[in-house]
C-alpha cells in the first residue's frame, strides 16, 4: 500500500490541554502540517469559547398542583390499607 511507503502523516500535541491532532489526508507533509495547525487552532478556539449559562426556570404552578394532588391520592390509598381503628 502506498500509505505504508510514505511518511507524510503529522501528529501535533498541545501540551497544556492534552489535545492531539493527527492528519494524514494529503500527500504532502507540509500540507498535512498546515491542516493540523488549522484543526488545532479551531479546537482551541472552541475550548476557549465561554459556555452558555443555563437560564433557571421555575416549575409551572399546574405541575406543582398536579404533583401534590397525586401525592395526596397516593397517601389516601395507602391509608386505606390500614385496619380501621377500633370503635370505643
Amino acid at each position: 500500500q502506498n500509505v505504508n511507503k510514505r511518511e507524510t502523516a503529522v501528529r501535533i500535541t498541545h501540551e497544556p490541554s492534552g489535545i492531539v491532532i493527527r492528519v494524514s489526508k494529503r500527500s504532502s507533509q507540509a500540507q498535512n502540517k498546515e491542516r493540523a495547525f488549522e484543526l488545532l487552532r479551531e479546537r482551541l478556539e472552541e475550548l476557549n469559547k465561554p459556555r452558555k449559562r443555563r437560564v433557571p426556570t421555575k416549575t409551572p404552578a399546574k405541575a406543582k398542583r398536579t404533583r401534590l394532588k397525586e401525592k395526596r391520592l397516593r397517601s389516601e390509598k395507602k391509608q386505606q390499607r390500614n385496619r380501621p381503628a377500633p370503635e370505643l
